[in-house]
Order: structure tokens, then C-alpha cells, then sequence
């Protein structure tokens, strides 16, 4: 005969809560717990860890949200920020690329009026004379770091982002130019013509009508 208690959600939660202060209460215990919770986290994929993350976030009233970030504040220290802070320089050092992916990720993400508002913003804060000064002060700085100097010499250029609108009226967002022309098998020539024109390309506009001129026309290119 089942017992009543696996039904009763009730006494189930304080139980759960019963064993949960038990077990903060023991440290040992407690920190082995959460070596072992940390490992198993780690051993996720990050897709699976944000959206773990995302779930316990969103399940948090206002009340707990402003607490938590209050613990979390204090608990972000300058000494953790420091350590933080060189383990991702050692990250990113022996990942180039993840940084770069990193940010056009995010970028991609962002809808046409995020995209906007980020403009603004960084408009804004290009404007303050204050900020202006001191990231010309920190720019001057690294600027004397031969480790810096080399990584700038040897940088990539970035990808630009692109707008396509397609004959159909539907829209693409792509980076880099050369990645999408090959892509879509576009023409390069007529794609560099009509870039940021704001005109579709037109049969007319092309005397050869090979593969790639015909999967051209009536597309609009714009940079963004």
C-alpha cells in the first residue's frame, strides 16, 4: 500500500526543506555537495546550462530576484573580478575565435529595435567628454603592451553584418560579404553595385544572364 505522504505535495515540500537545512547546516557534507553539483553542471553543454539557468531565474519572484542580486553583489568582490577577469584572458588566448563568436552571436540575436537602442546608447556614450578621456587613457595603455600591440597587427578583419530582402520580400541577416555571395550564389560584381542603394537588382542593370546574375536579380543588399 502506497503511503498518503508521496501524494500530499504539502508535506513533501517540507520534508524537502527539512532535508535541505540539514544539509547546509552540515559543512562538510554541504561542500561536497556542491563539488559534486558544480561538476555535474560543468559536464553540460552550455546550451543546457543557460537554459537551466534561464528556468531557475524566471521562477524567482521580485522579492527573491532583488535578493539575490543583492548576495550576488556582495559576493562579486574586486579580488573575484580580478580572478574572473584573467581566467577569461586566458580563455579567450588559447580560444581566438570564441570572442569574435561570442559577439556576433549575441548581435545576431538582437531584433532591429535592440539593434537601434544599442546604437543610441553607445552614440550617447561616445559623446561624454568623461568617457571619452578615459577610454582614450586606457586605449594609450594597452597601446604599450607589446603582447597587445602583436594581437592587434595580427587581427582579422570583422565581419561586417548584412541585410538581404529577398524577391519575395523575405529578409536574411548574414556576415561577411563573401561569405553570402557564396552562400547564395550570388554575383559579386551586381552585389558590390547595389550595396546600401536601396534598389533591387534589376535584369536590366546586366548584360550576362549566367547562374549567378539570374540568382541576383530582384534582391536588395544592405550593409548594417
Amino acid at each position: 500500500m502506497k503511503s498518503g505522504i508521496a501524494k500530499n505535495s504539502k508535506l513533501i515540500s517540507i520534508a524537502a526543506k527539512r532535508g535541505w537545512k540539514n544539509l547546509r547546516n552540515n559543512k562538510e557534507k554541504y561542500k561536497k555537495f556542491c563539488e559534486n553539483r558544480s561538476r555535474h553542471m560543468k559536464s553540460l553543454t552550455s546550451k543546457e546550462q543557460g537554459r537551466r539557468s534561464k528556468k531557475g531565474w524566471d521562477k524567482l519572484s521580485n522579492k527573491e530576484y532583488n535578493k539575490r542580486c543583492k548576495i550576488n553583489k556582495l559576493n562579486w568582490t574586486d579580488d573575484l573580478k580580478l580572478e574572473k577577469s584573467k581566467q577569461m584572458k586566458d580563455y579567450f588566448k588559447n580560444n581566438p575565435t570564441e570572442a569574435t563568436r561570442r559577439v556576433i552571436l549575441q548581435h545576431s540575436n538582437k531584433t532591429i529595435q535592440e539593434k537601434e537602442e544599442f546604437k543610441k546608447k553607445m552614440d550617447l556614450i561616445n559623446k561624454d567628454p568623461k568617457k571619452r578621456k578615459l577610454a582614450s587613457k586606457l586605449i594609450k595603455l594597452k597601446w604599450k603592451d607589446p603582447e597587445f600591440i602583436s594581437k592587434m597587427k595580427n587581427r582579422k578583419s570583422p565581419a561586417k553584418e548584412y541585410m538581404l530582402i529577398s524577391p519575395t520580400g523575405e529578409v536574411f541577416y548574414r556576415f561577411g560579404l563573401r561569405k553570402f555571395i557564396e552562400e547564395f550564389n550570388f554575383n559579386e560584381t551586381l552585389v558590390r553595385k547595389f550595396i546600401n542603394t536601396k534598389l533591387k537588382v534589376k535584369k536590366e542593370t546586366t548584360k550576362k544572364l549566367n547562374k549567378k546574375t539570374i540568382s541576383t536579380l530582384d534582391w536588395e543588399f544592405n550593409n548594417i
